[in-house]
């Protein structure tokens, strides 16, 4: 049975979401280096913490992110919770929009 577009839209969200993660860890050593060439030791500080803060909202907003079709925190399953997971740890539903 297909998905609503409802669902496929909130997949698309955690998605979304998941690699919002890794573009900001891509940014994690060049934007806090580059503060240091254009305003030292100082920006450098600022530029890290700020790039850690920024990280750690986008690890939380993934990890909070509800199942469209159960309402449950999707990447909770049985035990702790996994940001990572390909499957919602309550229905099933597969991140990519397989039953």
């Amino acid at each position: 049975m297909p998905l609503s577009e409802p669902i496929l839209l909130k997949l698309r969200i955690i998605r979304m979401r998941r690699r919002r993660i890794w573009y900001v860890a891509t940014l994690f050593i060049p934007v806090p280096l580059v503060a240091y060439l254009v305003g030292g030791d100082f920006a450098f500080n600022i530029a890290g913490y700020a790039m850690m803060a920024i990280w750690i909202a986008a690890i939380v907003s993934m990890s909070t992110s509800r199942c469209p079709r159960c309402d449950e925190v999707f990447s909770r399953g049985p035990g702790l919770i996994n940001p990572w997971r390909t499957n919602c740890g309550t229905c099933g539903l597969n991140i990519d929009g397989h039953s």
